[in-house]
Parts: C-alpha cells; sequence; structure tokens
C-alpha cells in the first residue's frame, strides 16, 4: 500500500492543511488491513503493521496532550508552546515544530470548538 505522506516513519506529521481527526481515521482504516500488508510510507521505510501503530500512537499523544490542555481553557498558542515531545519520540524528525506539533495542536483545537480548520496561504 503507497501511503504517501498519510504515513511517515520515524517522524512527527507535517499537519499543513490536513485535518488531524481525519488523517487519525485514515491511520486507523491502515490498522484494519491485512497483518501481511507492506505499507511504503512517504518518508522511511517500508513497514507492516507495526508503523501504522507507531504513527497512530504518535498522533493519539499529541491529541491527547492537546485536548488535557483545551479542556483546561490553554489558549491553543500557549498549548503548542507546552507540548512535551515524550521520549520515546525524541528521535523523530520534525520538519518544523510549526508544520508538525503546532498545527496539529491548532487543527484539533479548531475541530474541538465547531471552528473552521484554519489553511495556510502560499500566495
Amino acid at each position: 500500500m503507497y501511503t504517501g505522506d498519510l504515513l511517515t516513519g520515524g517522524q512527527y506529521p507535517v499537519n499543513i492543511n490536513g485535518y488531524a481527526s481525519k488523517w487519525r481515521a485514515t491511520l486507523a482504516k491502515f490498522a484494519t488491513f491485512d497483518k501481511d500488508t507492506l505499507f511504503v510510507p512517504g518518508h522511511g521505510p517500508i513497514c507492516g503493521q507495526e508503523g501504522v501503530a507507531e504513527m497512530r500512537a504518535c498522533f493519539d499523544d499529541l491529541a491527547e496532550q492537546a485536548e488535557k490542555l483545551y479542556k483546561a481553557g490553554v489558549p491553543v498558542e500557549e498549548a503548542v508552546e507546552r507540548y512535551v515531545v515524550p521520549d520515546k519520540y525524541k528521535t523523530y524528525r520534525q520538519f518544523s515544530w510549526g508544520f508538525a506539533i503546532g498545527r496539529t495542536i491548532e487543527q484539533l483545537y479548531a475541530e474541538w470548538s465547531g471552528k473552521p480548520v484554519p489553511v495556510l496561504n502560499y500566495s
């Protein structure tokens, strides 16, 4: 299964204009594929279900930390700065904090508040 950047081995998701919950749902769908399915990620080595599980766990950590902050009333800008990279993800590549962790937290906050997900304009 060629996944493109929907699956990236050992790297935080680069979530420029995506929807974090929909991306997570796609990863959950990948987890239902046959155990012998090989995934060709956009970055990183070819993997099986262990690679899908690893990326799902990374996304889950981002969402869990962000949700606690959201429910505590922490503004999104502050939540982005408060995210703590767990030890098990310290070796993960990050394209940039803003495009990976920051954008994902911003998108989750927008989804939870029912606001439109902010889209970056490059023009």
